[in-house]
C-alpha cells in the first residue's frame, strides 16, 4: 500500500530521454556537459547531459519509414530517435550517418546543417523527419548503448520516465550551445564533477551524479561502451520509506553502489523540484 498524504494523487512521468556523449581527453574519459538556461522550468542552471522530452513526431511514421533502411528498428526507437534530435538541437552535434558508404558527416557538413535547420527545429518551423529526409542522414540508433533508466519519484510533482544512452562523440564536429535552452557546455572528467559536487562547488542533480558515478569507472570510450553493454538495465524508482527523516531506497541490482540517499545526498537546488507533500514525507 503507497504511504501517500491524504487526497495525494500521482502525476503521470512524461516520457524522455539523454545521451551521455563521450570522448577520450588527454587526462581519460569525457562527458559532454551541458549547463541549462537559468529561464527553464525543469533544472535551471544545472548541468546536465543533453536531452529531453519524447515528442510525438519521435515515432511519427514518416520518420520510421525513412529510417528503416533494410534494418530493423529498435523497439525503444522513439527515446533514441529523442536523445539524438536533443543533442542537435542543443549541441549541434549530429550522431548520423549520409551517403552510399554511410560516412559520418564532418565539421564542414554539420555546420551546414546546423545553420539550415537548427534554429528552425527550435521554433517548430521544420520537422526532424523533414531535417533528416532532404539531408539523406540516417540516424545512428544502433550506436546509442542503453545506460540507465530512471522514473522520478510518485511524491514529485514533476515527473519523468528517462531513458540514458552512453555513445561515442562523432569524430571532427564541434559542439556549441544554442543560447535558447542552453548557455554553456565543456567536456569534462566525470570525476572532476563528483569532486566539484562534494566540495560543493557544483550543482547536480540527484540522477546525474549516479549516473557519473557509474561512468566514472571506466578510463576510456571503450571501457565504458564495454561495461555499459554487459551490465542490465534496471529502472530505478527511488521509494520514500521508513519514519522521522525518511530515505530513498535505490535497487541494489541497478549497480549504482548505492542503496539508499537521504535528503543531504540531494542537490539543494533540486528541493525545488519536491512538492510539499515529499517534503512532508521526507521532513525536509
Amino acid at each position: 500500500m503507497n504511504d501517500w498524504p491524504e487526497g495525494f494523487v500521482p502525476v503521470d512521468p512524461a516520457p524522455a530521454s539523454s545521451v551521455m556523449l563521450i570522448r577520450d581527453g588527454s587526462d581519460g574519459l569525457e562527458v559532454l556537459m551541458i549547463e541549462r538556461s537559468r529561464m527553464m522550468r525543469f533544472a535551471a542552471g544545472m548541468l546536465v547531459f543533453p536531452g529531453g522530452r519524447v515528442d510525438r513526431g519521435d515515432s511519427s511514421p514518416r520518420l520510421r519509414e525513412s529510417q528503416i533502411a533494410k534494418r530493423r528498428l529498435p523497439t525503444d526507437s522513439a527515446f533514441r530517435t529523442a536523445a539524438l534530435r536533443e543533442l542537435f538541437e542543443e549541441t549541434g552535434l549530429l550522431c548520423v550517418r549520409t551517403g552510399p558508404r554511410q560516412s559520418v558527416p564532418g565539421e564542414g557538413a554539420r555546420a551546414r546543417i546546423a545553420r539550415r535547420y537548427r534554429q528552425r527545429l527550435h521554433q517548430g518551423r521544420v520537422a526532424f523527419s523533414r531535417l533528416l529526409e532532404r539531408e539523406g542522414l540516417l540516424l545512428d540508433l544502433d550506436g546509442l548503448v542503453p545506460f540507465a533508466h530512471w522514473i522520478t519519484p510518485e511524491l514529485s510533482p514533476v515527473r519523468f520516465d528517462t531513458r540514458f544512452y552512453l555513445a561515442p562523440a562523432p569524430v571532427a564536429q564541434r559542439a556549441s550551445s544554442d543560447g535558447i535552452e542552453t548557455l554553456d557546455l565543456d567536456w569534462l572528467r566525470p570525476q572532476d564533477l563528483l569532486e566539484a559536487w562534494d566540495e560543493g562547488r557544483q550543482r547536480l542533480m540527484f540522477p546525474t551524479r549516479l549516473n557519473l558515478m557509474k561512468l566514472a569507472r571506466a578510463n576510456t570510450v571503450s571501457e565504458a561502451l564495454h561495461q555499459a553493454e554487459k551490465t542490465p538495465i534496471v529502472t530505478v524508482i527511488p521509494e520514500i520509506v521508513g519514519t522521522g527523516k525518511r530515505r530513498l531506497i535505490l535497487p541494489e541490482e541497478a549497480g549504482f553502489g548505492m542503496t539508499y540517499a537521504t535528503h543531504q545526498d540531494l542537490d539543494r537546488g533540486e528541493l525545488r523540484l519536491v512538492s510539499d507533500a515529499a517534503k512532508a514525507a521526507l521532513k525536509l
